[in-house]
């Protein structure tokens, strides 16, 4: 905006420059691609692109759960990805987890991402046996974790 109020840039240069690198109307996608490199090695590639597809992924800390004198838990983590593999930190998707077996989630089972994640709490019941959780999302595809109460 300091360009185009001191005349330093016209203003169809700074359309063409905003509609070229950020808001890309009409054109095909771009992808950026971020190379990090330690010591003349690739250690990391992190590659950027519009958004076109989310995927869920869900990850439980412990996938064995011991029933003994008092209730075991474990933490599932939530995390919504775009095609790319990157967490998308404005996904606020409504999520519903169902739990089939000897556990049952601690708070509510019914939740939104915030900043594209979220996890909650499983626990025992009392019971031994195979858990499996369903998380389903709004607008992202099922996840299924499985646990194992002994």
């Amino acid at each position: 905006m300091y360009a185009l109020l001191h005349g330093r840039m016209s203003f169809a240069k700074i359309f063409g420059i905003v509609t070229k690198y950020f808001a890309n109307w009409g054109q095909e996608q771009i992808t950026y691609r971020f190379d990090g490199y330690k010591n003349g090695e690739l250690v990391k590639s992190v590659t950027r692109t519009a958004v076109t597809g989310l995927t869920l992924t869900a990850r439980a800390d412990c996938d064995v759960l011991k029933e003994d004198a008092t209730y075991d838990v474990t933490r599932v983590e939530l995390v919504a990805r775009d095609q790319n593999g990157n967490r998308v930190p404005f996904a606020n998707n409504v999520i519903s987890v169902k739990v089939e077996g000897p556990a049952k989630v601690i708070g509510p089972d019914t939740f939104a991402l915030i900043g594209g994640a979220r996890a909650f709490w499983v626990r025992t019941v009392g019971k031994k046996g195979p858990v499996t959780l369903t998380v389903t999302g709004e607008n992202l595809p099922a996840q299924t974790v499985a646990l194992t109460v002994e």
